[in-house]
Protein backbone atom coordinates (compact mmCIF):
# COMPACT_ATOMS: atom_id res chain seq x y z
CA UNK A 1 0.00 0.00 0.00
CA UNK A 2 1.86 2.75 -1.34
CA UNK A 3 0.18 5.57 1.13
CA UNK A 4 -0.41 3.45 4.08
CA UNK A 5 2.34 5.53 5.88
CA UNK A 6 1.70 8.97 4.74
CA UNK A 7 -0.79 10.72 7.14
CA UNK A 8 -4.78 11.21 5.11
CA UNK A 9 -4.17 14.78 3.86
CA UNK A 10 -0.50 13.73 2.20
CA UNK A 11 -2.01 10.26 1.18
CA UNK A 12 -5.01 12.65 -0.83
CA UNK A 13 -2.47 15.56 -2.16
CA UNK A 14 -0.17 12.07 -3.67
CA UNK A 15 -2.90 10.01 -5.05
CA UNK A 16 -4.96 12.76 -6.82
CA UNK A 17 -1.93 14.91 -8.05
CA UNK A 18 1.01 12.22 -8.73
CA UNK A 19 -1.42 9.22 -9.53
CA UNK A 20 -4.85 10.45 -10.71
CA UNK A 21 -2.80 13.48 -12.71
CA UNK A 22 0.72 12.70 -13.63
CA UNK A 23 0.23 9.17 -14.43
CA UNK A 24 -3.73 9.50 -15.90
CA UNK A 25 -2.69 7.81 -19.29
CA UNK A 26 -0.43 4.71 -18.32
CA UNK A 27 -1.60 1.26 -16.75
CA UNK A 28 -1.28 1.61 -12.44
CA UNK A 29 -1.57 -1.50 -10.56
CA UNK A 30 -2.51 0.31 -7.32
CA UNK A 31 -2.61 -1.93 -4.17
CA UNK A 32 -4.36 -0.77 -1.10
CA UNK A 33 -6.51 -1.40 2.15
CA UNK A 34 -7.66 1.83 1.52
CA UNK A 35 -11.38 1.47 -0.10
CA UNK A 36 -11.42 5.59 -0.37
CA UNK A 37 -9.47 5.30 -3.01
CA UNK A 38 -10.76 2.77 -5.54
CA UNK A 39 -13.87 5.10 -6.32
CA UNK A 40 -11.85 6.78 -9.01
CA UNK A 41 -10.42 3.48 -10.24
CA UNK A 42 -11.05 2.03 -13.70
CA UNK A 43 -11.21 -1.49 -11.88
CA UNK A 44 -11.38 -2.89 -8.44
CA UNK A 45 -10.37 -6.54 -7.92
CA UNK A 46 -11.20 -7.71 -4.93
CA UNK A 47 -9.41 -10.83 -2.98
CA UNK A 48 -10.39 -12.78 -0.24
CA UNK A 49 -8.11 -15.61 1.08
CA UNK A 50 -5.23 -15.53 -1.52
CA UNK A 51 -8.20 -16.03 -4.50
CA UNK A 52 -9.74 -13.12 -6.68
CA UNK A 53 -13.74 -12.92 -5.81
CA UNK A 54 -14.94 -9.58 -7.12
CA UNK A 55 -13.74 -8.24 -10.20
CA UNK A 56 -15.05 -4.71 -11.97
CA UNK A 57 -15.63 -0.78 -11.39
CA UNK A 58 -16.68 0.47 -7.95
CA UNK A 59 -19.88 1.07 -9.29
CA UNK A 60 -20.28 -2.52 -10.28
CA UNK A 61 -19.03 -4.41 -7.19
CA UNK A 62 -21.55 -1.57 -5.03
CA UNK A 63 -24.58 -3.09 -7.54
CA UNK A 64 -23.24 -6.69 -7.01
CA UNK A 65 -23.98 -6.30 -2.91
CA UNK A 66 -21.58 -8.43 -2.11
CA UNK A 67 -18.44 -8.85 0.10
CA UNK A 68 -16.42 -5.14 -1.04
CA UNK A 69 -19.97 -4.02 -0.96
CA UNK A 70 -20.38 -4.66 2.39
CA UNK A 71 -16.82 -3.56 3.70
CA UNK A 72 -17.43 -0.66 1.67
CA UNK A 73 -20.51 0.48 3.44
CA UNK A 74 -19.52 -0.44 6.58
CA UNK A 75 -16.42 2.07 6.36
CA UNK A 76 -18.22 4.55 5.17
CA UNK A 77 -20.97 4.17 8.30
CA UNK A 78 -17.26 4.62 10.56
CA UNK A 79 -18.15 1.12 11.52
CA UNK A 80 -14.96 -1.62 12.13
CA UNK A 81 -15.75 -4.55 9.35
CA UNK A 82 -15.67 -8.02 10.51
CA UNK A 83 -13.71 -9.95 7.91
CA UNK A 84 -13.75 -13.29 8.32
CA UNK A 85 -10.49 -15.58 7.96
CA UNK A 86 -11.07 -18.88 6.70
CA UNK A 87 -7.83 -21.10 7.07
CA UNK A 88 -9.16 -23.79 5.04
CA UNK A 89 -9.03 -24.53 1.03
CA UNK A 90 -12.38 -23.78 -0.47
CA UNK A 91 -13.08 -25.38 -3.71
CA UNK A 92 -16.66 -24.47 -4.70
CA UNK A 93 -16.10 -20.73 -4.43
CA UNK A 94 -17.14 -19.13 -8.10
CA UNK A 95 -15.62 -15.84 -8.64
CA UNK A 96 -18.84 -12.66 -9.01
CA UNK A 97 -18.34 -10.78 -11.53
CA UNK A 98 -20.71 -8.60 -14.18
CA UNK A 99 -20.66 -10.05 -17.74
CA UNK A 100 -18.93 -8.21 -19.84
CA UNK A 101 -20.93 -7.28 -23.30
CA UNK A 102 -21.41 -9.94 -25.55
CA UNK A 103 -20.74 -12.58 -22.82
CA UNK A 104 -23.25 -14.89 -21.19
CA UNK A 105 -23.87 -14.46 -17.93
CA UNK A 106 -22.46 -17.39 -14.94
CA UNK A 107 -20.08 -18.01 -13.03
CA UNK A 108 -16.05 -18.01 -13.45
CA UNK A 109 -14.35 -21.17 -11.58
CA UNK A 110 -12.18 -19.92 -8.29
CA UNK A 111 -8.52 -18.89 -10.01
CA UNK A 112 -5.87 -19.46 -7.01
CA UNK A 113 -3.48 -16.23 -7.89
CA UNK A 114 -0.86 -17.35 -4.72
CA UNK A 115 0.90 -20.67 -5.63
CA UNK A 116 2.70 -22.58 -2.70
CA UNK A 117 6.90 -22.92 -3.29
CA UNK A 118 8.65 -25.97 -2.39
CA UNK A 119 11.88 -24.31 -0.93
CA UNK A 120 14.60 -27.02 0.49
CA UNK A 121 17.29 -26.06 2.94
Amino acid sequence: DPLSALDAHVGNHIFNSAIRKHLKSRTILFITHQLQYLVDCDEVVFMKEGCITERGSHEDLMNLNGDYAAIFNSLQLGETPHIEVNLKKTTNSSLKRLPEKGTKTGSVKKEKVVKKEEVQL
